[in-house]
């Protein structure tokens, strides 16, 4: 059980890593979460759909960019992105990745990775489609500033609020399979993903 709301201000490349703690000082690592569903999902690819058959069950086995606290569902804190820095225009959002993290393939995660999976939210392959594309209409283009530096450039200043939003519920797949660049609609189900739990499907 997580206990303790942190106080996250707007974080910057100087800021100090936060990452959510378990309350035991020797947690236990491991084992099987077993989660009923009303109906088998329609497919495996968590992009593509907005159900809880999805979400509920694939969510866990993702990380983001950046999610909200678990305890009120609203404060933004880091996940891959260790922190952040907004331009002063208010136009221009970096990310600062969390450097070692791996896929549950073993492959590094970088900002091409990052890149490959907003591409594919933001700027869609032909036959594929997600409830989650306009939630990012105002992202003009997304660049590599280095491997664990990413920008997401907006056509225009809006709230914070409408930029952070859809942030968290994109979960980052690898680019190391190609693949995941251009699919329609993936079946698959050993997608390289990143989070605290994988399938045993």
């Amino acid at each position: 059980m997580l206990t303790g709301l942190p106080q996250v201000q707007a974080q910057s490349a100087s800021s100090t890593p936060f990452q959510l703690k378990a309350p035991e000082p020797t947690p236990k690592y491991g084992g099987t979460l077993r989660y009923g569903i009303l109906s088998a999902p329609a497919h495996f690819d968590v992009h593509q759909s907005g159900t809880v058959s999805n979400m509920a069950v694939q969510g866990p086995m993702y990380d983001n960019l950046i999610r909200r606290h678990p305890l009120d569902c609203q404060t933004i804190i880091p996940d891959l992105a260790q922190s952040w820095e907004i331009a002063p225009d208010g136009k221009t959002y970096t990310f600062f990745l969390r450097q070692g993290v791996q896929f549950h393939d073993g492959a590094d995660c970088t900002a091409d990775d990052v890149h490959a999976t907003f591409s594919r939210l933001i700027f869609p392959p032909k036959g594929f489609s997600s409830p989650r594309t306009p939630l990012f209409s105002t992202v003009e283009a997304i660049q590599v500033r280095d491997r664990h530096t990413i920008e997401f450039k907006l056509r225009e200043t809006r709230p914070k609020i409408s930029c952070w939003a859809p942030l968290p519920v994109a979960g980052t797949l690898s680019c190391a399979r190609r693949r995941w660049k251009t699919t329609t609609i993936a079946c698959g189900r050993s997608k390289p993903s990143r989070g605290p739990a994988r399938s045993s499907m």
